[in-house]
């Protein structure tokens, strides 16, 4: 490691160790949670947040799972079995009209190029 925050002199004051210890973890995990989409698009995994520059963005819960599930997934073939699962609980009945919506809204959002339609397969969140 490098800088001026990985060496420190005793006596300490605990607040000083703490604020250098924060800034070495900064430094080594760079925010992990925060997927780019593209430059001006991001979305944050574990507050399940899209952001376009830097102004928060409105999905429904079923379209965050969706996007969430997307991203977890990136460039692999997702069926519409698979989706169901993760975006319907138990006891709603999956709709077929209803996905079409979900994945055209996001496809506005973040643009049509990222998610190809598998014809009579599923879809596929492209990077």
């Amino acid at each position: 490691m490098s800088g001026g925050d990985d060496y420190i002199t005793k006596p300490f004051i605990l607040n000083e160790l703490l604020l250098r210890i924060n800034a070495i973890l900064k430094r080594v995990y760079k925010n992990e949670n925060i997927i780019e989409i593209n430059k001006e698009i991001s979305f944050n995994t574990q507050e399940l947040t899209l952001m376009q520059n830097g102004k928060l963005l409105h999905l429904t819960a079923k379209e965050t799972k969706l996007l969430s599930f997307f991203l977890q997934n990136r460039d692999t073939l997702v069926t519409r079995e698979e989706i169901f699962a993760v975006l319907y609980d138990y006891e709603e009945q999956p709709s077929e009209p209803s996905l079409r919506v979900f994945i055209n809204k996001l496809r506005k959002i973040i643009g049509k190029e990222k998610i190809e339609t598998i014809k009579n397969l599923g879809y596929r969140y492209v990077s």
